[in-house]
């Protein structure tokens, strides 16, 4: 039979193989000379040393094989998508490979390295500064360096999962590096120093003028956090932390998602709502316990946000505790947003709140309203 797969170009195999896992695309250096080096060409290269186990089982291999796939191609060969997941290595191998994947002008770039006894791997200055990267997705390192610069003129996705810092400014100086971000996601992100940054650290962020989507939650800096300012451009917002003196007119906020305190702050709240014009769905989640202090509603009057009477379609209130503050926002978004359509109150998953559901239905019930409502 003839074997027209071998028969193609080059170009065509290599592209081939860059959708196969980098220990599938090596194994096909057996098949033949013309494929022994093929897998050296593709654009992709994808280590996973879980997924790899049964053919590389000891870490030492694992690692000779990331040298050999990285080191052993020519530097004017470029790595398109680069993925490191797996357990802890040194610092040293990981400087080693990013540092030679940035020369090769790497366009996505993904490292997943879990710490080992609250170690961070840490990872080299010339990644925050590849002028050819456009997605950059963070999971269990550290960025520490006394001298840190950012220029990142191409990136439009930036994930930190779990990330660690030397200190907030450096946060900062990553999201100034960033002109054209589009996503946004950090989680978790955490700092060496953190005894509070300088005065003027607010106004030193910059916009980020091209931003769609922002996620932001569990940024863990002492008695700061990112302006919300800086989100003005989304079109989908997920914030933990949103009480700010200078919020911002988010003109093209469409879905918003807060997450609250302990201690529900209702009136930078409802300016946060008076500032998102064309806001179609908002959900709120509240992650205070039901025996925390109640919190005392508004009691001076309350303007009605703009997007209630125009635009609000949906509306999600999550882990409701039963307070007699958290029903009066309910009943005030119920009772003023005269476009919503559906509007849904889950309770926290370990409460037993049957009675409280059925008066708190009861109570909805006669309210004047232009939605469904589920309780669940």
């Amino acid at each position: 039979m003839v074997d027209r797969i071998s028969t193609m170009p080059e170009g065509v195999l290599s592209h081939i193989l860059s959708f196969l896992p980098a220990e599938d695309a090596f194994a096909t250096r057996l098949l033949s000379k013309k494929w022994k080096p093929l897998w050296l060409l593709t654009p992709t290269l994808d280590f996973d040393q879980h997924r790899s186990g049964n053919l590389l089982p000891s870490p030492s291999s694992f690692t000779q094989f990331i040298y050999a796939a990285i080191l052993g191609r020519s530097i004017h060969q470029p790595i398109k998508t680069l993925r490191l997941k797996g357990r802890y290595c040194s610092n040293l191998h990981l400087n080693i490979w990013l540092n030679a994947a940035a020369e090769r002008q790497v366009q996505t770039l993904e490292v997943d390295i879990p710490c080992r006894e609250h170690l961070f791997p840490i990872l080299p200055c010339s990644i925050f500064s590849i002028k050819t990267l456009v997605l950059l997705k963070l999971k269990d390192v550290a960025a520490f360096f006394d001298a840190f610069s950012v220029e990142l003129p191409s990136l439009k996705v930036l994930h930190l999962d779990t990330a660690r810092f030397l200190d907030p400014q450096h946060l900062m100086m990553l999201l100034n590096g960033c002109p054209i971000l589009e996503t946004l996601k950090a989680e978790g992100v955490t700092f060496k120093v953190d005894d509070g940054p300088s005065s003027s650290f607010k106004s030193n962020f910059k916009t980020l003028s091209k931003l769609v989507k922002a996620d932001v939650i569990h940024v863990m800096m002492m008695d700061y956090h990112i302006p919300v300012r800086i989100f003005c451009h989304a079109e989908f917002l997920r914030l933990d932390k949103y009480c700010d003196v200078d919020i911002p007119i988010f003109s093209n906020l469409i879905d918003l998602e807060l997450i609250s305190g302990f201690n529900v702050q209702w009136k930078s709240l409802i300016d946060m709502l008076n500032r998102c014009p064309q806001l179609q769905t908002f959900v709120f989640e509240n992650i205070a316990r039901p025996d925390d202090d109640d919190n005392i509603w508004l009691n001076t009057h309350v303007d009605v946000p703009e997007c209630f009477s125009s635009q609000l379609r949906r509306f999600d209130f999550i882990n409701f505790t039963g307070k007699e503050c958290e029903m009066r926002f309910i009943k005030f978004v119920m009772q003023n947003s005269t476009s919503l359509r559906t509007m849904t109150i889950s309770s926290m998953p370990d409460l037993n709140l049957e009675k409280k559901h059925a008066e708190m239905l009861e109570e909805l019930a006669s309210c004047p309203r232009s939605c469904n409502f589920y309780v669940c």
